[in-house]
């Protein structure tokens, strides 16, 4: 939706995600978080499909998180094994959002 209506957006946030379609060229802002021992995220794929995020997009890895903890749903199968707590990933995803967003300005 969003390489289709990038007008619309200002940045597009990837908790343990990535894009298959073409975001290059567009005008957004891109973070993709993903957590250290992250067993759901097919990494394979978030490697081949990261050449379609905009150039200088930013990739934070948090030490220890897994998937799970970037939403309150439990666990996952196939999922790693936290590091840390569901409230310290939280509290570290929410610090590096803020900060990529406020070192833009």
């Amino acid at each position: 939706y969003l390489a289709k209506n990038s007008e619309h957006f200002s940045g597009l946030l990837l908790l343990g995600s990535y894009s298959t379609a073409n975001l290059q060229g567009l005008a957004v802002d891109v973070i993709s978080l993903y957590g250290s021992n992250d067993g759901v995220m097919n990494r394979e794929k978030y490697e081949k499909y990261k050449k379609n995020l905009p150039e200088g997009f930013a990739e934070v890895v948090i030490d220890g998180g897994n998937h799970a903890y970037f939403g309150m749903y439990g666990e996952q199968s196939g999922d790693g094994a936290a590091g840390i707590s569901a409230t310290e990933q939280i509290l570290i995803t929410a610090e590096k959002i803020a900060s990529h967003i406020f070192n833009k300005e």
